[in-house]
């Protein structure tokens, strides 16, 4: 009888898995749909590889050009990269982390110049924290932060279409933001970074995999260690839906993206949107669940 269960198991588990292509699809293009978002780029990766990739809708309203895996969409955030680099330049001797940012920085308001690189780096923080955290970083290497980045982290992993230059970003397939009615928003304030689906994928391999990219070491495991803390620097972590999830969510003006993690099963989530207001994260939630051999509390199922 033992046999015979284990078999169902592992037989129903292998039925799961080879059906897993089609479920994605379904539950991106439902998404797509429920949501009114223009355009979804989409990235599944397990272990050392990328095991689903869609583009879905249209880069923009008006050109209708198509979204695929590549196509850049303007990201939120650059948190994770930012602490990653200023975790390598603490390793270095070069910054301390828990030290207030006022010992490295001049001209700061009373609460930012008392936070430090790790509290500044920390979800939730706000733009100006992280626009801090990339102040202080170019003081330490006396370079801008798009150029340390481009160095220490994005070269390193091979994503070669990510950047902070617009004029560089347009020579690509680039998605433009919609209001949440649909008309175009093109805002490019602040420091705007740019990045594919395909491109972040290579990200979550390396985290995935103690920082090793195509078996070669591209982020020191060190920094993997310290961005899968429970303490939430750079990444968020949450154990309360029984699987324990790493993620960041982020937003700008026309955009939406996640990164969800489950690290205990080596598989990460990938999504990008160019809508105002899409809950990206619930695609990303719906689509991790999906691939994994475990599901979620139902009352936890999404997160909000």
């Amino acid at each position: 009888m033992r046999v015979v269960i284990l078999f169902s198991l592992v037989t129903g588990l292998a039925v799961a898995q080879a059906d897993l292509p089609a479920a994605l699809d379904q539950i991106a293009v439902s998404e797509l749909s429920r949501q009114k978002i223009p355009g979804i780029a989409a990235v599944v990766v397990k272990n050392d590889q990328i095991v689903w990739a869609t583009g879905l809708g249209v880069a923009s309203l008006e050109s209708k050009a198509p979204v695929t895996p590549d196509t850049l969409f303007r990201l939120g955030s650059a948190r994770v990269f930012l602490a990653a680099a200023a975790y390598e330049l603490s390793a270095e001797g070069r910054l301390r982390l828990d030290a207030p940012a006022s010992d490295y920085l001049f001209g700061l308001d009373e609460k930012q110049a008392q936070l430090s690189a790790r509290k500044l780096l920390s979800p939730p923080s706000e733009s100006g924290e992280e626009a801090v955290a990339a102040r202080l970083i170019e003081s330490i290497r006396a370079r801008p932060a798009s150029a340390l980045l481009q160095e220490m982290i994005f070269t390193p992993l091979g994503m070669e279409h990510t950047t902070f230059v617009p004029a560089v970003a347009m020579t690509y397939p680039l998605a433009v933001g919609h209001t949440a009615d649909g008309a175009v928003s093109r805002p490019m304030e602040g420091m705007p970074l740019f990045s594919s689906a395909h491109d972040l994928a290579r990200f979550l391999i390396a985290f995935l995999n103690d920082g090793k990219l195509e078996e070669q070491e591209a982020l020191p495991p060190t920094v993997i260690l310290a961005l899968s803390s429970d303490n939430g620097y750079g990444l968020d972590a949450d154990a309360s839906r029984g699987v324990r999830l790493i993620r960041q969510t982020s937003a700008a003006s026309g955009f939406a993206g996640a990164i969800l993690m489950a690290p205990e099963f080596h598989t990460g989530v990938v999504v990008l949107s160019n809508r105002d207001g899409a809950s990206a994260i619930t695609i990303a939630q719906k689509l991790l669940e999906r691939s994994l051999p475990v599901r979620f509390p139902q009352s936890l199922a999404i997160v909000r």
